[in-house]
């Protein structure tokens, strides 16, 4: 639907397609930025006052957490809401899967240095 809106507004004009082609460049490009996680996200006060607490970054300290205790034991070790934690991990862009193992099998986590 948005290419289809694009041809036409291509027809306008080479000028004003080429304006808003690198509009509409420069728009994703910004997203990308924000959600891929190129630019540091800002730390709240909470976050800031449980790096303190444990004195490691929230980056190595959240997912370390989590797979011993798993998301509600982890949000209850910190004192905050399931829904806080899950705030926090999207901020920071740490992603968490869930696994089913068959008896016998077993899951290895490698840290991309």
């Amino acid at each position: 639907m948005f290419l289809v809106r694009l041809l036409h507004i291509k027809k306008m004009g080479k000028y004003v397609y080429k304006i808003l082609t690198l509009v509409i460049y420069k728009c994703i490009n910004h997203f990308e930025i924000i959600l891929g996680g190129v630019e540091m996200a800002r730390k709240t006060r909470l976050m800031q006052q449980v790096e303190e607490r444990y004195r490691q970054p929230l980056e190595r300290l959240l997912p370390e957490m989590i797979n011993e205790n798993g998301l509600s034991a982890t949000a209850a070790e910190l004192e905050v809401s399931k829904a806080t934690l899950g705030y926090w991990l999207l901020k920071l862009g740490i992603n968490v899967r869930r696994v089913a193992l068959a008896p016998g099998e077993t899951l290895e986590v490698k840290r991309a240095s």
